[in-house]
C-alpha cells in the first residue's frame, strides 16, 4: 500500500534527528524544544544552500518545488513552511526565546503533547412513556438537587418492593451529604511543576 506524505511535525522531528541542517536543533530534547535559524535573505553571508535547505526541503516534500523545473524560490518556501509550522495546534514558538534580527536570528519551538480528541459517548434515546415511568412528583417548594434527590428517594420508596435497591440509593444519599460539606483548601500558589515547566512559563509568557 502507497503511504502518504508525513505530516509537517514528523517530518519536521525526523529533520532535527538527522543532523543535516546547520542550526536545526534540540536545545532540550527531554522537553520537545528545538531552535531553527531564521536569517533573513537580504542579510550579507546568506546562502540558499546553507539557510534555505529546510524551507527548500519541506516544499519538495509537499510538492510545491520541483527541482530542475521550477524556479527556485526561498522566500516562498520559507513563507509556506511558516504558515505551516504556526497552524500546527500542538507546536507553539518560545517568542521570549526566539531571535527574529540579526545575523544570527532564529526561532525556539516547542513540541506539545499531541491531544487526542474524545470519543463521543452514545446517549440512550427512550420514548416519552419510557422516561415518565416510575418518576415521583416532587413537591414545588423543593429547589436544591440534594433535596429533591432525597425527596425522590423517599417517594420510591413507598412504591417499590426491592429494599435492597432502596438502601443502596439511601446510602448514595447520605455519601453526597457528606461530599456536600467537603470544602478542600486552595493553595493557588503551590501546584505540580512537571520537568518542562520552564519551557512552559515561557510559552505562558510570549502569549501575554
Amino acid at each position: 500500500m502507497h503511504q502518504g506524505r508525513l505530516r509537517l511535525r514528523p517530518w519536521l522531528e525526523e529533520q532535527i534527528q538527522s543532523g543535516k541542517y546547520p542550526g536545526v536543533v534540540w536545545l532540550d530534547e527531554t522537553a520537545r524544544v528545538f531552535q531553527i535559524p531564521w536569517k533573513h535573505a537580504a542579510r550579507h553571508g546568506w546562502n540558499i544552500d546553507k539557510d534555505a535547505t529546510l524551507f527548500r526541503n519541506w516544499a519538495i516534500h509537499t510538492g510545491r518545488f520541483k527541482p530542475g523545473i521550477d524556479k527556485p524560490d526561498p522566500k516562498t518556501w520559507k513563507a509556506n513552511f511558516r504558515c505551516a509550522l504556526n497552524s500546527l495546534p500542538d507546536v507553539k514558538e518560545l517568542q521570549d526565546k526566539s531571535i527574529k534580527k540579526g545575523h544570527n536570528a532564529f526561532r525556539v519551538y516547542i513540541l506539545l503533547p499531541a491531544t487526542k480528541t474524545p470519543r463521543r459517548r452514545k446517549v440512550f434515546k427512550g420514548s416519552d412513556s419510557d422516561v415518565k415511568v416510575g418518576l415521583p412528583v416532587l413537591p414545588s417548594g423543593t429547589t436544591a438537587p440534594l433535596e429533591r434527590f432525597a425527596v425522590a428517594v423517599g417517594n420510591h420508596e413507598n412504591i417499590t418492593d426491592d429494599q435492597e435497591q432502596t438502601e443502596a440509593v439511601l446510602k448514595i444519599v447520605d455519601h453526597l451529604k457528606n461530599m456536600e460539606h467537603w470544602n478542600p483548601s486552595c493553595e493557588p500558589d503551590r501546584c505540580w511543576r512537571p520537568a518542562t515547566s520552564t519551557w512552559m512559563e515561557c510559552l505562558c509568557k510570549s502569549h501575554h
